[in-house]
């Protein structure tokens, strides 16, 4: 009668024992090598037997095949993951897909690591032009000519208001940089803008022997009768004539 010898064990660990007429054989299981008595884990990872993109892991007999970071798949086909269709950079960045991985870069006008970005104040830097003002934005700038200044904000020049007498009558316009200076003629008092006939007679300009006439912004001296000069001057004696 036949004894089924496998019944007591007498295989080592990781073995498989098969009973036969008289007898036994041990042999040692897949994922394992040796004699039967002894066997050894087989590293199947020495063999590549994972997929491109995959990293493999040996376990006791066997082995994990894994999909690396970037990449999706049953780690024996793995193809990259698109991870820019997640919007995984800021707002104000270019997400650029790579194999296995991408890339964050901040819109022109922002600046940081790309996945965080904050404007950049291109005015700190003085990009506008002289007589100009210069206006941060989101991700950029705007330059204006100051008030008196005319232009695309980077080149301004002066205007000259006088062309369009903004003074008011009897009164002389000076064109200055970027605006312009309003002052009465002489023979006017005001501000420029409103100015009316001084009375210069009120202040005796003429001779003492002489008649005052005030005109408009000026006056006229006339010599009383007997006497002659200019008015501002006047000589005679009234008594011969």
């Amino acid at each position: 009668m036949n004894i089924d010898e496998c019944l007591n064990s007498p295989c080592g660990f990781n073995t498989n024992c098969t009973n036969t007429f008289g007898s036994y054989m041990c042999k040692c299981q897949t994922g394992y090598e040796g004699n039967g008595t002894n066997c050894t884990d087989i590293d199947e990872c020495l063999s590549n037997p994972c997929g491109f993109n995959a990293n493999c892991t040996n376990t006791g007999g066997s082995y994990l095949c894994e999909c690396k970071t970037g990449y999706e798949g049953n780690g024996t086909n793995c193809t990259d993951i698109n991870e820019c269709l997640t919007n995984p950079c800021d707002v104000n960045a270019n997400c650029t897909n790579s194999d296995g991985s991408y890339d964050c870069t901040c819109h022109v006008g922002y600046e940081g690591n790309g996945t965080i970005c904050s404007d950049v104040n291109e005015c700190e830097m003085d990009p506008c032009g002289f007589n100009s003002n210069c206006t941060n934005t989101n991700g950029s700038f705007i330059c204006e000519c100051q008030t008196g200044f005319e232009g695309n904000g980077t080149n301004c020049t002066d205007i000259d208001e006088c062309q369009s007498s903004p003074c008011g009558y009897n009164a002389n316009c000076t064109n200055i940089d970027g605006s312009y200076d309003c002052e009465c003629q002489t023979g006017y008092t005001g501000n420029g803008t409103n100015c009316t006939d001084i009375n210069e007679c009120q202040t005796n300009p003429c001779d003492g022997n002489a008649n005052c006439t005030n005109k408009d912004g000026s006056y006229v001296c006339t010599c009383h009768e007997g006497y002659s000069g200019n008015g501002a001057s006047c000589t005679g004696k009234p008594w011969d004539i």
